[in-house]
């Protein structure tokens, strides 16, 4: 075989980065409204358990919400990430931090409040999971 100067084999890497791009991973819409879900809901839970205990709901409550917000969605885009290579694993792995999730908030608080938004939750948690499950294509 012969290589002639009029070959261009950049055409063909430039064809692959295309491809590469758009199996690009992105956070998406139905993250976004996750986050957003998520922020209220533990901001609000934050809120009652402050009133219920007397407690003083200010500033650090509210950077506290965030911080707890900001770490749950960011294990559901690691699950997202993880359906997108293996739906199976991922969606393993989103049930079980769910359900490790709920074991530890009802172990540390007890009562309506926390049967409500833990409910909530829950619910806000697997049909994010299912969701991601459904639309994987792998």
């Amino acid at each position: 075989m012969v290589i002639k100067k009029e070959d261009d084999f950049d055409e063909e890497e430039k064809d692959s980065e295309s491809q590469d791009e758009k199996k690009g991973f992105s956070i998406g819409i139905s993250t976004i409204i996750t986050g957003i879900l998520f922020l209220i809901l533990v901001e609000t839970f934050l809120y009652f358990l402050s009133t219920k205990t007397d407690a003083e709901f200010g500033v650090e409550k509210i950077i506290f919400g965030i911080i707890i917000s900001t770490a749950i969605i960011s294990f559901f885009i690691w699950v997202k990430y993880i359906i997108q290579i293996n739906k199976h694993l991922g969606t393993i792995i989103g049930i079980t931090g769910t359900v490790a999730s709920v074991y530890g908030l009802t172990r540390q608080f007890k009562g309506p409040y926390t049967t409500t938004f833990t409910i909530i939750g829950t619910v806000i948690a697997l049909g994010y999971v299912l969701m991601q499950f459904i639309k994987s294509k792998k």
